[in-house]
């Protein structure tokens, strides 16, 4: 069975036409070619206004539900916990066992006596209050790696997004500063097995009757790609969550890639 990346459309678009070839139009290529579109969105919807949206949606969504994904996590680790997470698995954030790490990095600044007394306070405000995203209890991964590295790639500037805020409610920008002075970039590839990755990137729901993510993200690219015979999917550099409320054990880690500093010069947040 292959295996899906969404950034690898070479890969995949080639099957998916294959699977949907009996509900297209022969002209579909043609039409698609000879629009104008003004959003790439657009190509998406005229396909779905030439085939029934439904089946094509279904077909899509059961297709997507077989098969293992690719996901990544991206962090700022040192040496020791990436090989930890090389062997213990990527762990769901537990706030309370935050507070040792932040510590040790934050300490070197000089206001860090006057803050530290409200370092536990953060824990639970950052954490258990559901504040900063709701992550507590839970691990996140993303479908696309050129997302993670040049669309939203603060997670490989500073690491944890919950460390993040934390270290900024504390010291501000010098908070941020010292987080991206520690450790080093790396992406963890991982391998989701089929049946749990689609319902990962659904944790609560397609909203609105919406088809389940990524299924629109996929047809978008795939419709476009018809349209435009050299786009490539990487470009697009969607936001596309895989949420797990249980660890990711070290079966599912096929790479740990280190990534240097100068790659994220155009960092965004």
């Amino acid at each position: 069975m292959t295996v899906f990346e969404f950034d690898r459309m070479d890969v995949w678009a080639g099957e998916l036409r294959s699977l949907l070839s009996d509900e297209l139009p022969d002209h579909i290529e043609a039409t698609l070619r000879s629009a104008e579109f003004e959003y790439y969105e657009d190509a998406c919807d005229l396909l779905l206004e030439q085939v029934n949206r439904e089946r094509i949606l279904s077909i899509v969504s059961d297709w997507l539900k077989s098969k293992p994904m690719i996901g990544y996590h991206g962090s700022r680790l040192t040496p020791s916990e990436i090989e930890g997470v090389r062997a213990s698995g990527l762990r769901r954030l537990v706030a309370a066992n935050r507070g040792e790490r932040l510590a040790q990095i934050l300490s070197s600044h000089p206001r860090w006596p006057e803050v530290e007394v409200k370092l536990i306070d953060a824990l639970v405000e950052f954490g258990p209050g559901m504040r900063a995203g709701r992550r507590e209890g839970q691990v996140h991964l993303t479908l696309s790696r050129a997302a993670l590295t040049r669309s939203f790639n603060h997670y490989l500037v500073m690491g944890s997004e919950f460390d993040g805020r934390l270290a900024h409610h504390l010291l501000g920008d010098d908070g941020h500063d010292l987080l991206r002075h520690h450790g080093q970039a790396v992406l963890f590839r991982v391998h989701v097995p089929a049946g749990l990755a689609l319902s990962a990137c659904n944790p609560y729901g397609a909203p609105g009757g919406d088809p389940p993510s990524p299924v629109l993200h996929v047809l978008r690219a795939w419709s476009y790609g018809i349209a435009h015979p050299d786009f490539d999917a990487s470009s697009i550099k969607p936001d596309i969550g895989m949420v797990f409320r249980e660890n990711i054990p070290k079966e599912w880690i096929e790479a740990a890639i280190p990534i240097t500093d100068d790659l994220l010069s155009h960092y965004r947040s």
